[in-house]
């Protein structure tokens, strides 16, 4: 099969590496990026999938992580940290991973540390709070052997540069700009022409050109708006030193400001920074103000951003796929648009790609973008969760409190969490959905659970092998600071398949 993937940087060349791996030798892929445009690259964080598809899970054939954090200069993600997202300043962390009774009906292990602990440290339930809280990471260091916990953070255009050196060989790769399509009688795209005067011929097209959407606006792929519950629209990215002398952590940090909040990832070289805010209450020079009042210094904005969060209603659209920005948009929290791209890939492979379905089957696409697009609404309920935190001390605040309605099923979970704990079922939304354990750190910070009605299990024993096996492994694995520096000095040239918590 022929295919056109439009557009490069992290989704272009990650749905190129995807194909090529998923299913090798099966396609022809023309791959046609444009040196003359930019990549919205501002030092992006990942999800648990992401790490799945580097050690091979999901796409069948492993990566080497030591060279993709050498790389990429790349730092591992174990949580998030949240600043300021109460009515009360103060923080709160989640990690990625949960405890070991979190798809039951009570999440007891959660529960009884609670109860033992307080909400404070609700994050040292798990392995990675443990490990984010003490900077170490999830790679052995006797055998550089990786215990399959956590996520990446790293520079959005090494991370292209990465991806296309290990599958350039397998594409045919042309810099230029798109100008036009040919269609056919029923509205499939035939070919684009290029403003290098080539015309290129396929069956299936891949759209990611990023907030432009050229492909998905030819076969009128349509728009969903989630302005109606997400009103932060304009975004400064920004870069700063790391602070001297001070150890690299493992975590994304994520601090709620007067009209929307700012984010902070880590690469080995550089924090990699950006406000994210809603125009109507406050102006792009008082939001510049008010970063460097922050930071005590004048910043540097890289660009501002505007967009409109929402998604494409159609995302499988006749025979063209959008991926990436070019596909929806919520906010950066919680590294939902990466996320998303790996599931709408394994959408295209298991649904798309196969034997006998092209020309595009309008009634299987019909399928396909009913269950995508539940996950995409389920993470416009997520980030919804964390803006509905009770704060309300600034225009931005008050107005998401009273003025911003709650979707529907954000509303649902706030209701019921004063009867009962909330369980995976509640967040059942489909492959690649929010879940119970990115929800449950945010509800707990709202402080929507009753839990004088919640009652404290007797699971001692259980709580007590549980951080037994949390020790154990806290001893064997490298702080993240030697970690990056076994990686920058060649001393850490690959890491082992991943280990259970039991190995």
């Amino acid at each position: 099969m022929k295919i056109c993937i439009l557009g490069g940087g992290t989704s272009g060349w990650l749905a190129a590496l995807w194909i090529t791996r998923v299913q090798p030798y099966s396609h022809k892929i023309t791959l046609v990026e444009s040196s003359k445009i930019g990549i919205i690259g501002t030092g992006e964080g990942t999800t648990g999938l992401f790490h799945e598809l580097l050690t091979g899970i999901l796409i069948g054939v492993p990566i080497n992580i030591a060279e993709f954090f050498k790389e990429t200069k790349a730092t591992q993600k174990l949580g998030n940290k949240f600043v300021n997202w109460h009515k009360t300043p103060g923080y709160y962390y989640a990690p990625l991973d949960n405890t070991p009774t979190h798809r039951q009906e009570w999440d007891v292990s959660l529960i009884y540390h609670i109860s033992k602990y307080g909400l404070k440290n609700a994050h040292l339930s798990t392995m990675c709070g443990n490990w984010m809280q003490e900077n170490l990471c999830s790679f052995d260091k006797v055998n550089n052997n990786n215990y399959n916990h956590g996520a990446y953070h790293f520079d959005g255009h090494l991370v292209g540069k990465f991806f296309k050196k290990l599958v350039k060989k397998d594409c045919t790769v042309i810099d230029s700009e798109y100008v036009q399509c040919k269609k056919d009688e029923k509205g499939n795209i035939k070919s684009i022409k290029l403003a290098n005067g080539q015309e290129i011929y396929a069956d299936y097209f891949i759209d990611a050109t990023g907030f432009a959407r050229v492909l998905n606006k030819e076969v009128e792929a349509g728009w969903h708006s989630y302005n109606k519950y997400l009103t932060l629209d304009t975004a400064i990215p920004f870069q700063t030193p790391h602070e001297e002398g001070k150890d690299i952590r493992p975590i994304t940090t994520s601090t709620a400001l007067n009209a929307g909040w700012m984010w902070q990832i880590p690469t080995q070289e550089r924090m990699g920074n950006g406000y994210i805010y809603d125009s109507s209450c406050i102006t792009y020079d008082e939001a510049l103000r008010e970063l460097e009042i922050k930071f005590g210094k004048p910043i540097e904005p890289i660009k501002t951003i505007k967009f409109e969060p929402g998604r494409v209603e159609r995302p499988f659209c006749k025979n063209v796929m959008s991926i990436g920005l070019s596909c929806a948009f919520h906010e950066p929290l919680q590294a939902t648009n990466i996320h998303s791209q790996i599931g709408m890939l394994q959408y295209l492979t298991n649904c798309v790609l196969r034997p006998n379905t092209l020309p595009a089957n309008e009634y299987q696409n019909k399928l396909i973008n009913s269950e995508y697009n539940k996950s995409l609404d389920m993470f416009t309920d997520l980030i919804q969760t964390h803006h509905k935190s009770g704060r309300q001390d600034t225009a931005y605040w008050k107005k998401t409190q009273f003025d911003t309605p709650m979707t529907d099923r954000v509303e649902a979970i706030k209701e019921f969490c004063t009867r009962r704990w909330p369980n995976t079922i509640d967040f059942f939304g489909g492959f690649g959905s929010a879940g119970y354990g990115v929800f449950i750190y945010p509800i707990l910070n709202n402080e929507w659970i009753n839990l004088k009605y919640v009652g404290v299990p007797n699971v001692v024993q259980l709580h007590n092998e549980w951080f037994k096996t949390i020790k154990n492994l806290s001893s064997k694995v490298y702080t993240h600071q030697q970690f990056l520096n076994g990686i920058q000095s060649d001393k850490i040239k690959n890491i082992a398949p991943a280990l259970n918590h039991t190995d």
